[in-house]
């Protein structure tokens, strides 16, 4: 059984990391750690991301974490993942389709981490079902979204609709909701709380699917 925990409210601190000891992944929405700035966080100005990592290092826990990340005047919408002392990487959001002051990175990433490989999207990529499947083809045993939207329920839906389709859990944890959807397709967890621990059941269910289409004939 996957346990999460699930913050949409508090920063990521030390301090509270006793909320999660049971848990073997803790998710944080944009409140949990500070902007990043790349150049202040290379110069040793700010020590953001080191002490994002030391945090997970004391909890020997995957933490991942929403935040705002400036890389010289780029701002984009990221997550920041770091797994018992070591940051692993940040993804970028990679979608949107309004004009907006924020930039945009490029591909998606499967994290393997001591929990297990964790696929990570930001914000509106949840509407990117190419996305999905592409972690789902790279072996993604959980796939996390995390946003400061505030989710609809045509969210909803897409999380129940990709699981089911693509056999991986999806959590979400958005600025007013976390919700999470199993390989059934069913909501397993849904709650607008600050925090919540999410039990969940991981394993992988493979079936034959035999198709037929218009094209050339293989040699």
């Amino acid at each position: 059984m996957f346990k999460i925990y699930c913050n949409l409210k508090d920063e990521c601190k030390e301090t509270n990391s006793q909320n999660y000891q049971g848990a073997n992944l803790a998710i944080f929405g944009f409140n949990g750690i500070p902007n990043i700035n790349y150049k202040s966080e290379l110069s040793g100005k700010t020590n953001v991301l080191h002490d994002f990592a030391s945090i997970s290092r004391s909890s020997q826990k995957v933490l991942i974490s929403g935040a705002i990340t400036d890389n010289y005047g780029i701002i984009r919408k990221s997550c920041a993942v770091a797994d018992k002392g070591k940051l692993l990487g940040i993804s970028d959001m990679c979608l949107n389709f309004n004009k907006s002051e924020y930039s945009l990175g490029c591909g998606y990433k499967v994290y393997y981490t001591s929990a297990g490989k964790i696929g990570v999207i930001v914000g509106s990529d949840l509407i990117d079902g190419d996305g999905i499947k592409a972690m789902a083809l790279c072996e993604a045993d959980v796939i996390v979204n995390v946003s400061d939207f505030c989710s609809k329920e045509q969210d909803h839906f897409l999380l129940r609709a990709y699981s089911y389709l693509y056999g991986v859990p999806i959590i979400s944890v958005t600025a007013n909701c976390v919700m999470a959807s199993n390989i059934n397709g069913e909501i397993c967890s849904k709650s607008p709380l600050k925090d919540l621990e999410i039990s969940m059941p991981i394993r992988k269910v493979y079936r034959l699917v035999t198709n037929k289409r218009r094209g050339v004939k293989p040699q």
